[in-house]
């Protein structure tokens, strides 16, 4: 809408309304939809307005956009009194931006097949009250930059996301997530006094963590871990800190030395059943170590007895792979296998900490009965995500923000050309009159229109064969810049309102007519009011000859007031109250097409 605006301001534009039916947030295409029909509805109380624009529509589906237009265009009818400038719809995946000497070298198939969406047009805009609204095609590459702050614009990068682990020998768990060349490291220094039992440090780069204890008072895990909890800066940075030992162990687990850590890269490595069932592993791949091959699974089915999980555990013979074989019954299901392995986790000696695997479900396959797998792999994911950045995350980097800030102001916004087209409708009313077409009159602020319009597609626009719903192209012209090149209404087969300021010209007549006699409402319904009626319009239609709006070269031939018993009106509509004044207008139509004839003369001397 604040770009929309801005066009129509740089192209002429002065007062408007806008009528306010929503958020950009909401995503319902439905209650858009209601939201933009109960604001055409507001706008029917409303006097004031001569144009009706659905510029924020375009974003709605083909179906709602078009019912749209066509409620815009029977309110139009209704009132008599406004006009309705619509756009063809664009699909997104079509928005490509093109300036204009890229558009000189577009083919005329490529033309031919954007200009498909006018199809789409013509087929959902109905044939009801043409002549009240006029359509513009392309859509506009403008010269407006985005409007944007250093936290708006999001910068997306992929990156290689990995996960690193490593546990001290007192049984505290450093585990980090970042990108795989990080190398993340634990320092733990033992001091004669400080001001609390723990003290953290995170690095600029968020990759090294110091953790700073007291000598004289050994400091258990469980009071780091705590005492992490509280960090304020814990949330802002990539480390997690876990206490892995049993409480009956905690007594001996304090640091009373200096200590580096250099944390391990963690792979892990996944299967996923065609039942739900997905199985993890995670195993950490010490500095120098081969990368180890990948892990099994194996599930078996049998007629009886109980559930069985069994892993290998951690201390395995060289060459042996880590596998898990789970023995399961036909009427097992993917949730009674989770349910006993969180048991067998609680109470298995050694630990299934230690094994490396887990066991989840893919959610709504809970309830999945499990069939046999034999032997299958667990693979590794791909790391690769995706990040999001704002402006504001590169401030500190003042060669990269301004390059940034430079390429986003030379990214322009595209339009629909209906705000546009707007302002030139004002401008020409303007300087010229309502009667004169607001075409052949170039735009402000647009570099090209998104497609390039050859003679012969524009054909094409003006005349549809089948519904007679005429288009009007806006086209770049070498040396003259973008153009509206066409002033046709939506009904391009009626010979009476086929052109634009023909239509409006008879609104603003109508329109001021209408005001101006409201005087002689329960005036005496006789001759000397009538004489007065129509003498006031015919001044005021003289005074549209002289300016050029009606065509005669005497006022006579130009326009005609007719008002009177038994000549516009009989005995019964005189007691029934009504004055019945018949206006006929010599309408200026303007020149569409300019043809020069030449032919050969024989010389004469």
């Amino acid at each position: 809408m604040h770009y929309a605006l801005q066009m129509f301001f740089n192209n002429g534009g002065s007062g408007c309304y806008i009528v306010s039916v929503g958020v950009y947030s909401d995503g319902d295409d439905a209650k858009k939809k209601i939201d933009f029909e109960n604001g055409l509805a507001a706008l029917m109380k409303e006097d004031e307005p001569t144009l009706i624009l659905l510029t924020d529509a375009v974003n709605l589906s083909e179906t709602d956009y078009y019912d749209l237009c066509k409620t815009a265009l029977a309110q139009c009818n209704k009132l008599q009194d406004r006009f309705a400038i619509l756009d063809v719809q664009k699909e997104e995946e079509e928005s490509e931006k093109k300036t204009g000497e890229e558009s000189e070298e577009n083919t005329g198939e490529e033309s031919e097949e954007n200009i498909g969406d006018v199809g789409k047009f013509r087929d959902g805009i109905g044939q009801e009250y043409l002549n009240y609204g006029a359509a513009y095609y392309p859509y506009l590459q403008t010269s407006l930059n985005y409007y944007c702050t250093d936290d708006s614009p999001v910068i997306y990068s992929s990156v290689e996301n990995g996960e690193f682990e490593s546990t001290t020998g007192q049984g505290l768990t450093v585990n980090y997530k970042g990108k795989n060349s990080d190398k993340p490291k634990v320092y733990i220094s033992i001091e004669s006094s400080i001001s609390k039992s723990v003290i953290f440090y995170i690095s600029g780069t968020n990759k090294e963590i110091l953790v700073i204890i007291v000598q004289n008072n050994p400091t258990t895990v469980s009071t780091i871990v705590e005492e992490w909890g509280s960090f304020s800066d814990q949330n802002q940075n990539n480390f997690q800190l876990i206490d892995s030992i049993d409480s009956s162990e905690e007594t001996s687990s304090s640091f009373t030395e200096d200590k580096q850590i250099v944390l391990e890269p963690v792979v892990m490595k996944y299967y996923t059943t065609p039942d739900g069932l997905i199985v993890s592993h995670k195993s950490i791949i010490v500095s120098g170590e081969e990368k180890e091959d990948n892990p099994t699974v194996t599930i078996k089915v049998v007629a009886s007895g109980d559930i069985s999980i069994v892993p290998s555990d951690a201390s395995l013979p060289d060459g042996t792979l880590p596998n898990i074989i789970i023995t399961v019954l036909s009427t097992s299901t993917v949730q009674q296998v989770i349910e006993e392995w969180n048991k067998k986790k609680e109470g298995a000696s050694p630990s299934f900490d230690d094994c490396g695997f887990n066991l989840d479900v893919e959610a709504g396959k809970e309830d999945k009965t499990l069939t046999p797998v034999e032997s299958e792999e667990l693979l590794e994911k791909s790391k690769e995500v995706t990040v999001s950045y704002t402006l504001s995350n590169f401030k500190t980097n003042t060669g990269l923000y301004n390059k940034i800030k430079s390429e986003i102001s030379k990214e322009r916004v595209i339009l629909p050309p209906s705000a546009a087209m707007a302002g030139v409708y004002a401008r020409v009313d303007r300087d010229r009159g309502v009667w004169k077409a607001p075409a052949n009159v170039s735009l402000s602020s647009v570099t090209a229109p998104t497609i390039k319009i050859t003679n012969e597609e524009q054909e094409n626009l003006n005349v549809d064969a089948n519904g007679g719903k005429s288009i009007n192209a806006i086209r770049y012209f070498t040396g003259k810049g973008v153009l509206v090149w066409g002033a046709r209404t939506l009904a391009g087969n009626d010979n009476e309102w086929r052109y634009v300021p023909v239509r409006r010209l008879f609104i603003y007549v109508e329109e001021s007519v209408k005001k101006a006699t409201e005087f002689a409402v329960f005036e005496p319904n006789v001759s000397t009011t009538w004489l007065k009626v129509k003498s006031m319009i015919e001044n005021f239609l003289e005074g549209l000859w002289r300016q050029g709006a009606l065509a005669g070269s005497t006022a006579q031939q130009a326009f005609f007031v007719n008002v009177g018993l038994n000549t516009t009106m009989s005995l019964q509509d005189i007691l029934e109250g009504r004055m019945i004044v018949e206006i006929g207008l010599a309408a200026v139509r303007p020149a569409e097409f300019v043809i020069l004839k030449f032919s050969h003369k024989l010389q004469e001397a």
